[in-house]
C-alpha cells in the first residue's frame, strides 16, 4: 500500500540498514507494482472468493522525498534505479500513463532535479575555495537521475517535464539542472556513444521545436529588464544549455536532424534571435574595449560562453541545410544606434576576431564558415569578395605614430599619424 511503502521507506533510513537489503526489499515493491498493472489488463486479480481485489502502486513521490530528505545519496540512487527499472519494464501500453503520471508531477521532478548532485559535496567544494565542478561531484545517484530524466525524453516528455517544474517564463534553478542534464547526455552521443535520444524522428523534431520556444520566451523576459539580475543569469544559462544542446544534436550526420535543421529554420525564429544576440554580444565588447590594446581585451565568462555557444550553433544549423545557410547570409542586424544592418555572417566572422581572448571560438568559426558555403556558390562568392570595410587603430599603433589606412581596393597599408607628421615638420 501506499502508505506502508513510504513507512518502509522512512524506517529504513532511520534505522540505516544495509544498501542491499534496502535495493531488495524496494525490488520486491517494485516487482509486485508491475506484477498488479500487468493484471490490470490482463487476468483479473481477485480473492478467494470470486471477488474483485483493488490494486495499489508504490507512491513514488512519497518514496523520494523520504529517500533524499535524509541525504542518504547511496539510499536515493537505488531508489531512482529501482524506478527506472520499473519503467523499462512496464508494458501493454502502459509505459506512457505510467510515465506521464510522473512527468506530469511538478513536485516529483523537481525533486529529482534538486538532488542531481550532492549538496554536502557542494558546499565542502566551495569552503575548501576549489570552485565546482559538476563532473567532481557526480556519484551512483547523479548517474541514474540523469538516466531517469533521459527516458523522459526518449519518450517524448520534454515539455511536459519542463513545465511541470513550473511556466517557461518562471526561470527557474530546476530548468537549469534539467537541460544541463540533457544537453550532457546529448554530447556524449555526439562523442560516440550509442544511445538513441529519441523513440522517434518525430519525438525528436517535437522536442527540439519546444526547446527553440523555450529559447525565444526565456530571451524574451530575461532581457526586458523587468527581472532582477539572479533570474536575468538563469535566464542566460537556460539559452545557454538551449544553444549547446542545438549544437550537439544538429551537428550529426543522420537522417533525423538534417529534417529537424531545415524545419527550425523555416517555422521559428530562432535563427533571426541567435543572430541578433551574436550581433549584441559581438557589439557590447568591441565597444567597451574600443583603443584597447588586443592582450587586454576583457571578455567575461558570460560574454565568452556566449559567442562560442552562438557562432558553434549558427554553424551546426547551416551544416547541410541551404535554407538556414541563404538566412545566415540574408538576416540583417543592425549596430547599436544605426539602421543599416550588416549580414548575419559579417557579424559571425567579425566574431571570431575576439578569439585570442576565447579559447576555441577560432575552431568554431572556422566550422561554421565552412558549413555556410558548402555547396552554396552564393556564400562562396560573397565570402571571397569580402574585404576590410574600415580599418581597426590600436594603442599599440598609435604609441608607435603610425595608423592602418585602406587604399580603393580595400588593400592595407601603414602610413604615419598625424601626430608623427606634426612632430616631423
Amino acid at each position: 500500500k501506499n502508505t506502508e511503502a513510504s513507512y518502509m521507506t522512512l524506517s529504513f533510513v532511520e534505522a540505516e540498514p544495509k544498501a542491499e537489503l534496502v535495493q531488495q526489499r524496494l525490488m520486491q515493491v517494485v516487482e509486485c507494482a508491475v506484477d498488479e498493472q500487468q493484471q490490470q489488463h490482463g487476468e483479473e486479480n481477485k480473492t478467494n472468493d470470486g471477488e474483485q481485489q483493488p490494486t495499489t502502486s508504490p507512491n513514488w513521490l512519497d518514496i523520494l522525498v523520504s529517500s533524499s530528505s535524509f541525504g542518504n545519496r547511496e539510499l536515493l540512487s537505488v531508489v531512482v534505479a529501482v524506478l527506472y527499472n520499473a519503467l523499462v519494464r512496464t508494458i501493454d501500453g502502459e509505459e506512457e500513463r505510467f510515465t506521464s503520471s510522473l512527468a506530469e508531477s511538478g513536485l516529483f521532478v523537481s525533486t529529482l532535479l534538486r538532488h542531481i548532485v550532492s549538496s554536502k559535496n557542494v558546499t565542502s567544494n566551495l569552503v575548501e575555495s576549489k570552485g565546482v565542478v559538476i563532473e567532481d561531484l557526480e556519484d551512483d545517484a547523479t548517474e541514474w537521475i540523469t538516466n531517469l530524466i533521459m527516458l523522459f525524453l526518449y519518450r517524448g516528455f520534454l515539455q511536459t517535464i519542463y513545465r511541470s517544474i513550473g511556466p517557461v517564463a518562471s526561470i527557474l534553478p530546476e530548468h537549469v539542472a534539467l537541460l544541463f542534464c540533457i544537453r550532457a547526455e546529448v554530447e556524449h552521443v555526439a562523442k560516440g556513444s550509442e544511445n538513441k535520444l529519441f523513440v522517434s524522428q518525430k519525438t525528436a523534431a517535437t522536442s527540439m521545436t519546444f526547446l527553440a520556444s523555450v529559447y525565444s520566451e526565456v530571451r524574451s523576459v530575461s532581457d526586458s529588464g523587468s527581472v532582477d539580475n539572479g533570474r536575468a543569469e538563469l535566464g542566460h544559462a537556460i539559452r545557454f544549455e538551449i544553444l549547446d544542446i542545438f549544437g550537439s544534436y544538429l551537428g550529426l550526420d543522420i537522417r533525423d536532424t538534417a529534417a529537424i535543421r531545415d524545419s527550425l529554420g523555416k517555422d521559428t525564429n530562432i535563427m533571426l534571435e541567435m543572430a541578433q544576440d551574436l550581433a549584441k554580444f559581438y557589439d557590447d565588447v568591441s565597444l567597451r574595449n574600443h583603443g584597447v590594446k588586443s592582450r587586454e581585451v576583457a571578455l567575461s565568462d558570460l560574454e565568452q560562453r556566449a559567442l562560442i555557444s552562438l557562432v558553434r550553433a549558427l554553424g551546426n544549423f547551416s551544416f547541410q541545410c541551404q535554407h538556414n545557410q541563404d538566412l545566415v547570409r540574408t538576416i540583417l542586424v543592425p549596430r547599436l544606434g544605426e539602421s543599416n544592418g550588416r549580414s548575419c555572417m559579417h557579424v559571425l566572422i567579425s566574431a571570431t576576431s575576439l578569439s585570442h581572448k576565447c579559447f576555441t571560438l577560432r575552431e568554431w568559426g572556422l566550422v561554421a564558415l565552412r558549413y555556410l558555403i558548402e555547396n552554396n556558390p552564393t556564400n562562396q562568392q560573397v565570402l571571397a569578395e569580402l574585404e576590410a570595410q574600415q580599418p581597426v587603430q590600436s594603442a599599440e599603433l598609435s604609441s608607435m605614430g603610425i595608423r592602418v589606412d585602406l587604399d580603393s581596393k580595400g588593400n592595407a597599408k601603414v602610413v604615419p599619424s598625424e601626430k608623427l607628421n606634426s612632430v616631423t615638420e
